[in-house]
């Protein structure tokens, strides 16, 4: 009994390619209300063509009246056929476009494509195309497509658009066919895929003259350039066709990996991303887009492991794709997720007082960095970790440092500092810093070192295992290094000098040795002028002398 329903499958796939490949020779009119022959032929007929051959072949009585919902057969080779144009939807990056005649231009949004012209697209950049049924096209970064034919049966809405991947990758999204004179086709070195309305991506190596086929949707049929075999790829799977050689059965995708948490908003620049890892898979193609539809690609790259850190982007709402790619180079079904990033202005590094330092029934003065992304400064002072208890809130501060009476209060302090736009928008805040404030013992003790001579820098800290790569440097774009160094730990204690200011940054390198992008500039001012000090000291040491 298992036998008839493999059978029936058969027959099924064999129906399903030959509606792919035959093409029927008839396009069916459905009649309406006030057709006849002779607008019917004005308005789909080449001016070779008689009306009264239609008349003839659908063996009509009366060409004057024709009952409403009557299917006439209009043989496709009548109908008028003519060269419709495709246009650029969207692009991100520099990409070029080579016309027929051999002129160069760059790609723009809006850009008309004809017959024979030839798209490149940069390492960087993607361009999606629309055609004049509605079907799109994405062309990857490093790639190169030529447009082998555009048409369009006059007002059927029958289109016919053959393509040539000449390397890389495109994804498409085709319209369902509307007739048999619709088509698609992307021909590259090794194979062809022809669709009648599906979303499936395309990948041409041509280093191993392979291509790569992926079905996301629908059915593709796939086949080598010579036509000996075909393969009726369904939805899910993929194939492989070298040159010279039939494609290979098709094979599941591997699935979408399953994200971590990931949370509402992300303050730290080079946020890590991860995921489960997909059994099977050899590597991740991660991508970032500015919209859902994924049209425009604003940044990808292949990963080795299932995470990868944020690229250094402006604040806002991105959208997350990730596939991973099995030994054959398919890349599988996709897992979304959308990101909101607000990072920027990225806060200033606390100076004084160090971390957890002591003082006696005073005050201590506060001070922090220089944030080139800042314009002025919130700074807030809690009792608690949380800063549910904020006993001072100020904001817009100008100052690079606060000192405040009421901190002179018994009991544990803890401050923050955030930036603030020249827009007055806020960045998030920074790393968090503690202070101890005791009373004066009846026996001596020695408080923590808050002289000017030396400061500790510290940052929000990431995760387990990760290090830190600090530099110093006397101009702010860091030519001439002063320091640059490996960490384990998210501070660095520094001594002062005098007269210049120093400039710092950190990047954060997880146990692959992943790197995040660098934080913003921060500078450090210098040591504090005391000179009146030691002018005075001198003095008065004379006259004690003196004396």
């Amino acid at each position: 009994m298992a036998k008839y329903p493999t059978k029936i499958a058969l027959v099924c796939i064999a129906a399903v390619l030959v509606s792919f490949k035959a093409y029927p020779a008839d396009w069916i009119y459905v009649v309406s209300d006030g057709d006849n022959l002779w607008n019917l032929s004005k308005k789909y007929l080449g001016s070779a063509v008689d009306w009264h051959k239609v008349q003839k072949v659908n063996q009509l009585p009366d060409p004057h009246w024709i009952r409403p919902g009557t299917r006439l057969r209009i043989p496709l080779e009548w109908i008028e056929s003519n060269s419709i144009p495709a246009k650029v939807r969207s692009l991100a990056g520099k990409s070029y476009l080579t016309r027929r005649d051999g002129a160069t231009e760059e790609l723009l949004a809006g850009s008309l494509l004809y017959l024979g012209d030839r798209l490149q697209t940069t390492s960087a950049a993607s361009a999606t195309i629309e055609f004049a049924d509605g079907s799109t096209l994405t062309l990857n970064g490093g790639s190169e497509l030529s447009l082998d034919h555009l048409s369009a049966y006059g007002e059927t809405g029958m289109v016919d658009s053959r393509l040539r991947l000449l390397k890389g990758r495109a994804e498409t999204r085709v319209t369902p066919a509307n007739g048999p004179g619709s088509r698609f086709e992307i021909h590259t070195s090794s194979a062809i895929s022809a669709v009648r309305g599906t979303e499936y991506r395309i990948a041409f190596i041509e280093g191993s003259q392979t291509s790569n086929v992926e079905v996301t949707g629908g059915a593709v049929d796939v086949s080598d350039t010579a036509v000996t075999e075909n393969k009726l790829v369904g939805k899910g799977f993929g194939t492989v066709v070298q040159a010279g050689r039939p494609p290979l059965p098709p094979k599941a995708l591997l699935p979408g990996p399953i994200f971590d948490a990931l949370p509402d908003k992300i303050d730290r620049l080079g946020w890590p991303v991860s995921w489960t890892p997909v059994d099977g898979a050899q590597s991740y193609k991660v991508q970032l887009a500015d919209a859902p539809e994924f049209e425009t690609i604003r940044w990808q790259r292949i990963s080795e492991r299932p995470r990868f850190r944020l690229p250094d982007l402006p604040d806002g709402r991105y959208y997350l794709r990730v596939r991973a790619i099995d030994e054959l180079g398919l890349e599988g079904l996709d897992s979304l997720a959308d990101l909101t990033q607000d990072a920027r202005p990225q806060p200033p590094v606390p100076l004084q007082p160090a971390d957890a330092a002591v003082f006696l029934e005073r005050a201590p003065k506060l001070s922090w960095s220089r944030s080139l992304e800042a314009s002025t400064y919130r700074l807030q002072i809690a009792k608690d970790p949380d800063f549910e208890q904020l006993i001072l809130d100020e904001r817009p501060m100008r100052d690079l440092d606060f000192t405040e009476a009421t901190t002179a209060q018994l009991g544990v302090w803890y401050w923050r500092v955030a930036s603030l736009a020249e827009d007055g928008e806020q960045g998030p805040f920074g790393a968090v810093r503690q202070f101890n404030v005791k009373p004066i013992p009846a026996e001596p003790v020695a408080e923590t070192s808050t002289d000017d001579k030396a400061m500790t820098i510290t940052w929000r800290a990431g995760g387990i295992g990760e290090t830190y790569r600090v530099q110093i440097a006397e101009d702010r774009k860091f030519e001439h290094l002063l320091l640059d160094d490996r960490l384990t730990e998210a501070k660095l204690t520094i001594e002062f000098i005098a007269d210049d200011n120093r400039f710092f940054r950190v990047q954060a390198i997880d146990s692959d040795g992943d790197r995040s992008a660098w934080s913003a500039v921060q500078e450090i001012p210098p040591l504090p002028d005391k000179s009146w000090k030691v002018f005075l000291g001198s003095v008065l040491i004379m006259v004690l002398i003196a004396l």
